[in-house]
């Protein structure tokens, strides 16, 4: 009987050892490491009262409204009720909005960070099988896989919380995938969830279909699908920009999500000035066209991490290199400074592809030693500059912070405004009914969102709770903020429930 056991535990181990060595329990293994530190750090941010207003409040909103079977009148926004599609033309919320019933039973108003997180996870494990296949290599596949899991523009997204345009450039590799597959139905339906996904999708899908055109020009079934999807992208455009956003367009506010003033006040003027002053565009491209000195290096500070990630490789095949150029000149050609460089979420679309991009072009080195060093240097090289961009010193925006992005330091797991006790702080927040008015700082915002009236302090309005931070100050100056704030706790409308250091909880007394 002991010898029985000892063969059974010995057969057990060696299922172990075997299952060690295999190609599958790396990738799956790299794929739960990375989606641990993904999803720890949005909860870690969202829980230590670092997600904020704007967006991830106005999302959360958006989110609940949509899951009701409501067209969302946002709160949030200054004047209340500004339609959430007047913001980014944008219908991906509808499509994962069942969600919500899904799991917010159990995660609640961090349901959209980890909706986000796991998409990319998803969207890097389908890298990792267009690079294996197409490669016919599953050791260059995993090189790619670990590459699109370090590269600096997915730690970026951890400072915007939520974004639509997160969620859709997730989804590209899946689109890529099934496109060469040529299992166009599934290439359609992830097709058609990108283009949705924000107005500008529908450009870039363009710009992706003529690479396709001439990355496939061998088979003919595809170039006619490429082609036919570069058409329908097209046509999109045009139906966004002549019926759809003037139709949601507020009278009083103009659409604005044109900001590239440098090249006219539409889009029209925008791609005229373009075919007109090629040079002029090409010099916006890297120059600093503002006055202000500490704009300076922005762009060219997003270049170098591009390039030390990998994207040198991707002269050697110009035809991957069509599908940056909306993403290049989008962001370099926008009015505001923020999108130019590598914070937020504004490198999200070109990480989502870089990594296809980079390894397929390796996958033609025909020696396996230039091919593997080539590819382990890349994943150092872009894995070093994440780690240098960590780093706020490196950073050339000097009013940005890293703290929600960098989850190797503790800070990210500590909370803001020198709360000793995030536990307790939340559990005084649960005193707030669910269907109550609330108007809130900044960083708790967006754990009141689920509800028809919630509130940016000072935008007082109609609320019936006052929830505060005595330091949270935007979009206020610190000294405006004290100043508002002590005008609520000498007024006798509003009775005081929690007076806690950092944190005022104040009721307005109806009668």
């Amino acid at each position: 009987m002991d010898n029985l056991k000892k063969m059974n535990i010995i057969k057990v181990f060696n299922k172990l050892i075997n299952l060690l060595k295999s190609n599958n329990f790396i990738v799956f293994f790299i794929l739960f490491v990375f989606a641990g530190i993904y999803l720890g750090s949005v909860i870690a941010n969202h829980y230590n009262f670092r997600t904020f207003c704007w967006d991830y409040g106005v999302y959360n909103n958006a989110f609940w409204d949509y899951a009701h079977f409501r067209l969302n009148k946002n709160p949030i926004y200054d004047p209340p009720g500004v339609n959430f599609l007047q913001d980014h033309m944008s219908f991906s919320l509808f499509v994962i909005a069942p969600l919500y019933w899904v799991f917010n039973w159990l995660t609640g108003t961090y349901t959209l960070l980890i909706i986000q997180e796991l998409l990319i996870v998803i969207g890097g494990y389908y890298v990792y099988l267009l690079v294996k296949n197409k490669s016919q290599n599953q050791l260059l596949g995993i090189f790619a896989l670990i590459h699109y899991f370090v590269l600096q523009g997915h730690y970026s997204v951890f400072s915007s919380d939520f974004n639509i345009t997160t969620i859709g450039a997730a989804m590209v590799p899946l689109f890529l995938y099934y496109f060469d597959r040529k299992k166009m139905l599934l290439a359609f339906i992830f097709f058609l969830f990108v283009l949705i996904s924000k107005e500008n999708m529908s450009l870039w899908l363009v710009f992706i279909s003529i690479s396709l055109i001439l990355l496939y020009y061998n088979d003919k079934k595809l170039v006619k699908y490429a082609l036919i999807l570069m058409i329908v992208s097209v046509l999109y455009f045009l139906f966004l920009f002549k019926y759809l956003i003037p139709l949601f367009e507020d009278p009083n506010r103009q659409y604005w999500g044109f900001s590239y003033s440098a090249l006219g006040n539409n889009i029209n003027e925008a791609f005229l000035f373009i075919f007109q002053h090629p040079i002029k565009t090409f010099h916006l491209l890297y120059n600093n066209p503002t006055s202000d000195p500490l704009l300076d290096g922005i762009k060219l500070n997003f270049y170098k991490v591009f390039l030390f990630s990998g994207s040198f490789i991707l002269l050697f095949r110009p035809k991957y290199l069509i599908m940056f150029i909306p993403l290049i000149a989008q962001k370099m050609l926008n009015d505001s400074h923020s999108r130019w460089g590598i914070d937020w979420h504004y490198t999200i679309e070109i990480v989502s592809i870089l990594s296809i991009c980079v390894f397929l072009t390796i996958s033609a080195i025909k020696n396996n030693k230039i091919k593997y060093a080539i590819a382990i240097l890349i994943c150092l090289s872009s894995a070093y500059i994440t780690y240098q961009m960590f780093n706020i010193k490196n950073r050339i925006i000097p009013w940005t912070s890293v703290e929600k992005e960098n989850f190797l330091n503790k800070k990210m797991y500590t909370p803001n405004f020198n709360i000793s006790n995030a536990s307790k702080i939340h559990q005084y927040l649960k005193i707030i009914p669910p269907n109550a008015k609330v108007v809130a700082s900044n960083g708790l915002v967006s754990h009141f969102a689920f509800r028809k009236y919630i509130y940016l302090f000072p935008n007082v309005r109609d609320a019936e709770y006052m929830v505060l931070f005595d330091s949270d100050s935007y979009p206020l100056s610190h000294i405006d903020y004290e100043t508002e704030v002590k005008k609520y706790l000498n007024n006798n409308n509003w009775t005081i429930l929690i007076n806690e250091y950092p944190l005022y909880i104040l009721h307005f007394n109806m009668n």
